[in-house]
């Protein structure tokens, strides 16, 4: 009978047929029955999954698509908007708007999630639940900025998972307002515009050829939102993707800069002075030396920014990580359908 223990929140897991925490028992040790087996909870366990979001801070007005009178106009003139964003990411990893919008139009989109924009990064915890067998993170009121960040609720959100495919996986999502989803780059959740809380699922399988998902292959999946007008701020995710097969452990600690996952081999790729199976360790080269940072241990943030409240160079307002985990209770299918923009989707009602 095997447990899976985590140690607080850091992702590492642990193997083990005991209770890892049980005073006076080794991790190593292995018990004939399952009565015999100290650890008395559930037999199957997954400790909860830890994702770092991207949140990016926006004003009402901001590219003429942010605040609830623009929003309301639009929602209630069109409601739901599929066909918003091209099929596939761009070379950077980003959604396009689609090429029926003008290119100024696409120009301010870039920035919803671009990586000169400054972004708190806040960790979502995805707990397991045991009845549904998915890691769900759940919530109705998502301010990842705080309750009193004034305009409430405007903002934008992105998040990676790496996994490994290993056939059944699923995908739910149930949120508002703009939702779109990618898995290996490929648009696989199309919930756009500004809508109340919308559902929309993907079983791998169903799309895996479509896609270019291979057994044993491992890939990236990709969540861009956007909340556009807070009302409620419903952010409803889960899935069956495992975190327990070493692909590009803890992200690889890119929100630090420090790597990134190749998904051809499953592995992080460290810059130049950091090291380990993710990325968090420096090797005790200068580079890491003068931010503070001894050998063999985590290496502090370079570019995570500061809250100032004013522009620095660039135009760039930056914001402060987020310390804290978010964690939502853990207590249709296949690609969204392509529908037509219809004509009365002017340019007036969508500027961006």
């Amino acid at each position: 009978m095997s447990s899976f223990v985590q140690e607080g929140n850091d992702p590492t897991l642990f193997y083990s047929f005991a209770a890892c925490e049980a005073e006076g028992v080794e991790a190593e040790v292995s018990f004939s029955t399952p009565e015999a087996c100290p650890f008395k909870g559930p037999a199957a366990y997954e400790p909860p999954v830890r994702v770092i979001a991207y949140i990016r801070d926006k004003n009402e007005g901001d590219d003429s698509a942010f605040g609830c009178d623009y929003c309301h106009h639009l929602q209630n003139e069109l409601g739901s908007l599929r066909n918003l964003v091209e099929p596939t990411l761009s070379a950077q990893g980003k959604p396009v708007l689609s090429s029926t919008f003008t290119s100024s139009s696409r120009e301010k989109f870039e920035r919803w999630y671009s990586d000169d924009v400054c972004s708190v990064v806040a960790p979502l915890v995805f707990d397991w639940n045991i009845n549904s067998d998915l890691h769900v993170f759940d919530t109705n009121d998502f301010l990842p900025l705080g309750q009193h960040v004034e305009p409430r609720g405007l903002f934008t959100s992105e998040m990676s998972v790496f996994f490994q495919y290993n056939t059944g996986e699923i995908f739910n999502f149930l949120g508002d307002d703009d939702v779109w989803v990618f898995i290996n780059s490929q648009l696989v959740i199309d919930l756009g515009g500004c809508h109340g809380a919308e559902y929309a699922s993907v079983e791998l399988d169903e799309v895996a050829d479509e896609i270019g998902l291979t057994p044993g292959g491992t890939y990236e999946l990709k969540v861009f939102h956007a909340e556009r007008c807070y009302g409620a701020s419903n952010f409803k995710a889960e899935m069956t993707l495992r975190q327990d097969q070493g692909v590009c452990p803890k992200e690889c600690n890119a929100f630090r800069k420090y790597g990134y996952c190749d998904t051809e081999s499953g592995r992080c790729v460290c810059i130049d002075g950091i090291g380990g199976a993710d990325c968090g360790t420096c090797l005790g080269e200068d580079w890491c030396a003068e931010k503070g940072a001894k050998e063999g241990e985590v290496c502090p943030s370079v570019w995570l920014c500061d809250y100032t409240g004013v522009a620095r160079e660039g135009g760039v307002v930056c914001v402060e990580e987020e310390e804290e985990n978010l964690s939502g209770g853990g207590g249709g299918g296949g690609i969204s359908e392509a529908l037509t923009v219809v004509a009365t989707l002017t340019a007036a009602l969508l500027t961006f």
